[in-house]
């Protein structure tokens, strides 16, 4: 992956809840690895006026809201409400109480909140990383390779920013260059986990998702998905099977795994 914004443009929009997604879609999707086809779920408005499923059944309150979409932890939301970084259609709001419309724009510190999440993101593994979120070796994992997984906000995030930017550096230019590096509208990417694994050397499309249930059915050898791999060899191979088969016949033909 080479930049979030290359990352937003892959994300796989897949609505609404992990039940009502029709799997045999959604796997048809990822395969062909299309752009922004949504699967709009309950109360999705289309890509601009995407409101959660919470919010399209019943408005709930800013804080509520705010918490769901796991934007801060318990302990720095009130911070940021008191501070006036909340806003809801351009406003500051202060009150975590205040009810929030289904149509209605979040942003804190100007960084638009994505109230619709899709269940999936689709990422490009880069050669050389393993697929986990921490490696005890101190080899490159995921947790340093998806981009956007701290929030703009995030306290030690941004001083480490500032830090970073030297003499002069502010709390808005902390923050722009945070969000730059994350999904826009923002999404709570540190809530996904990684579906399944490719090896360290290889490269390709891996499923980011944020539903366990969703998770499992893509990978339980029951439910038999179909992967497709792209192997490079480097120079001519002049290998063949028992049958005299070569390897580039065998490979076109398909390698049954399991």
């Amino acid at each position: 992956l080479g930049s979030a914004r290359e990352l937003q443009r892959n994300s796989l929009a897949f609505r609404g809840q992990a039940g009502s997604l029709p799997l045999a879609a959604a796997l048809t999707c990822s395969a062909v690895l299309c752009g922004r086809r949504v699967w709009s779920g309950r109360g999705s408005r289309g890509a601009r006026g995407r409101v959660s499923a919470l919010a399209a059944a019943d408005p709930q309150s800013l804080e509520k809201e705010l918490q769901a979409l796991g934007v801060a932890s318990r302990r720095q939301l009130p911070r940021l409400l008191r501070a006036g970084r909340v806003s809801v259609d351009g406003k500051a709001v202060r009150d975590g109480k205040q009810k929030v419309l289904a149509e209605s724009l979040l942003a804190i510190d100007n960084v638009e909140l994505d109230r619709a999440p899709p269940l999936l993101l689709k990422f490009h593994k880069p050669y050389d990383v393993i697929c986990s979120m921490s490696d005890h070796k101190g080899r490159q994992d995921l947790s340093t390779s998806v981009p956007g997984r701290v929030a703009p906000w995030d306290e030690g995030a941004v001083e480490e920013a500032k830090l970073a930017s030297g003499p002069g550096s502010n709390l808005a230019d902390a923050v722009e260059e945070l969000a730059s590096k994350g999904l826009q509208p923002w999404i709570a990417v540190h809530r996904y986990h990684p579906v399944g694994r490719l090896d360290r050397d290889t490269t390709g499309l891996l499923l980011f998702s944020r539903d366990g249930t969703l998770t499992t059915k893509l990978l339980s050898p029951a439910r038999g998905v179909p992967r497709r791999y792209e192997a490079v060899v480097d120079g001519v191979s002049t290998m063949s099977d028992s049958e005299g088969r070569s390897l580039e016949d065998r490979l076109r033909s398909g390698v049954l795994t399991a």
